[in-house]
C-alpha cells in the first residue's frame, strides 16, 4: 500500500471520490477542490477518520496532522 501523505493517497483508500464524498458527507466538488490543493479543513477531519476506520483503512488523526505539516523543503 502507498503510503498516505497526501490527500490524494488518502481519498485512493476509498473505491471512488463519489464513496469518499458520501461517507464525509460533502458534494464531489468539495472532495476534487481537496485534492487539488492538498488540503483538508480541520472541521472535516473527524467525519473523515470516523468514515475511514468504518471501512477498516489506516485513517488517524496523525495522518491528517501529517498530510498538513509544511514539508521540511519549504523551510
Amino acid at each position: 500500500m502507498e503510503q498516505i501523505s497526501t490527500v490524494r493517497a488518502l481519498v485512493a483508500l476509498w473505491p471512488s471520490r463519489q464513496v469518499f464524498a458520501e461517507d464525509v458527507d460533502v458534494p464531489l466538488a468539495r472532495v476534487h477542490k481537496w485534492v487539488a490543493a492538498n488540503s483538508i479543513p480541520n472541521r472535516f477531519h473527524r467525519q473523515i477518520i470516523t468514515a475511514g476506520q468504518s471501512r477498516d483503512f489506516p485513517v488517524t488523526a496523525d495522518i491528517l496532522i501529517d498530510i498538513h505539516a509544511p514539508s521540511e523543503d519549504a523551510a
